[in-house]
Order: structure tokens, then sequence, then C-alpha cells
């Protein structure tokens, strides 16, 4: 009996030990995920400092284009062969209210540079045409452009740039619209209309009207480059003005009026005090 008592009393403590031993575990390990999830967490939740780099990168992101007109022009023709296109249409903002667009033949030339002005957009003139997405345009070209060689020069351009290529797969195939390009005051003045048809089906060409879509717009060129964007200057404008020239004009004439008008408020000043009579001593008898 003794015996037995004394191996039930052993076996017990050996159970509270073990038991007490497998709570200290569970107790530590518990602990330690604890600790291990406040880590993932703290990694994972982004805390306020990573919010602000966040934004930043955004912002950065977001600037436009980085394109360094300053510098050679020649890198254009490197987009161009890697998008696979013959010509190069670039446009060049100087400043906000100066517009420049250079039209290439890529990567042999050659290229002319324009001045744009006048330009009025369709809110602007509220015209009533309107043309499918994707149409072919009919070119028109003033017979101007066939007299001299630059103007030839800028025809082919422009025939080329504006011109759709036979079945591009991102055209209509048919045709709904005419772009007219004019020569006068040396200028190119470009037209955007729609060819209207009539009523009737039955109805011949002559028939057709145009009504205009726009925008309107009036390119000055300013000189062709035997190279793409680079080589010699083969055509240059001698009729030009730059546009900085023109405001800097304007400035002085309004300079000037604005010391003409001092002139004359100084001259009618001094004009009012040479005016004043003298006191006569005959006013003063009868006081």
């Amino acid at each position: 009996m003794l015996k037995r008592r004394l191996k039930q009393q052993e076996d017990g403590e050996d159970h509270i030990e073990d038991n007490e031993m497998f709570e200290g575990e569970v107790f530590d390990e518990s602990s330690t995920s604890e600790e291990e999830d406040a880590e993932f967490s703290e990694q994972d939740t982004p805390t306020e400092e990573c919010r602000p780099n966040k934004k930043k990168v955004m912002i950065l992101a977001s600037r436009g284009g980085k394109f360094d007109t300053k510098r050679d022009l020649f890198a254009l023709n490197e987009l161009a062969e890697l998008n696979s296109c013959d010509h190069v249409l670039f446009f060049e903002s100087r400043k906000p209210q100066e517009l420049f667009v250079w039209a290439s033949k890529s990567p042999s030339g050659p290229s002319v540079r324009f001045h744009v002005q006048n330009i009025h957009t369709l809110e602007e003139l509220h015209l009533t045409g309107n043309c499918m997405k994707g149409s072919r345009p009919i070119l028109t070209f003033d017979p101007h452009f066939d007299e001299t060689s630059h103007g030839q020069t800028i025809k082919d351009l422009l025939s080329a740039v504006f011109g759709t290529p036979k079945d591009h797969r991102k055209t209509r195939p048919f045709v709904d619209r005419v772009m007219h390009f004019g020569w006068a005051d040396d200028r190119v003045w470009i037209r955007n209309y729609q060819i209207k048809e009539g009523s009737s089906v039955e109805e011949s060409v002559e028939g057709l009207s145009l009504e205009e879509i726009g925008p309107r717009l009036v390119m000055h060129p300013i000189r062709i480059l035997d190279g793409s964007f680079v080589g010699r200057t083969s055509w240059q404008n001698t009729n030009y003005v730059p546009a900085g020239a023109v405001r800097a004009q304007a400035r002085m004439g309004m300079a000037l009026k604005h010391k003409q008008r001092s002139r004359n408020q100084e001259a009618t000043a001094f004009r009012k005090k040479s005016a004043v009579l003298p006191d006569n001593e005959l006013d003063h008898v009868f006081d």
C-alpha cells in the first residue's frame, strides 16, 4: 500500500511539472508571436514619415515632357526611327505666347521651322462643320507654292506630314474633308473644311459645298535646313521679324507715349502758373 501511494504521489508531481513546463512554453510562444506580429505590422503599415515621400514621387512623375529643346534636336531622329516614322512634326514652345513648329523628313532632311501666329480654335470661332474621326483629307495648295524653290520644299513637307498613307490601319477608307494651304504675305494659311453633300443622292460633284471645321492658323516660315534638324541653312526668310523684337518695339512705343504725356502735363502746369494776372492797384480803392 505504501509503495502504491508513493508511486501515485511521484506520478502526480511529474504530471504537475509537465503541465507547468507546457504552460510556460505556451506562454513563451504567445509572447514571441505577439512581438513578431507587432514587428510585421510596423513594417507593413506606412508611417506618417513615408507618406510625404510618396507624394513627392507622384509630383516628380507628373511633370510632363523632359525633352530639352535648347540642346541639339538631332535626337528626335532617333525617336522617329524607334517608332518607325519617316517624318517628324515637333512643337517647340519657347514662351507661353510663342509657338514654333518643326516639319522634317527623318533622317536625311530637309527640315523647315515655322512660327505659328493667329491661332483660332473651334470654341472661339463656333464653326458648324464636322467630320469623321480618322477620315482622309484632300490636300489643296496655293499655286504660289510652285513659283519658288523654298515654296516647293514646304509643299512637299506639308503634303507628307498631313497626307494619309495608303492603307493605313488607323484611318477610315473614305474622304469627307479638305485641308487648304494658302500662301499670302510670306506666310502659310491653313484651313480645314468639311465636304458637305446635298439632299439628293444623285447630285453631281457641282452640288457639293464646303463648310469650315477649323481650327485656323497662320505659320510664318523662318528657315529651311538641308538635314533633319541640322545642316546648312538653304533658305532664310529675310522678312521675318522675331516676336521678341515686335514686343520690344511695342513697349518702346508705349514708353514714348508715357514720356510725351508727362511732358504735356508739365507744360500745362507751367502754362497755368504763367497765366495768373498780377494784382491791380485799383481793385482795393473802395476798401
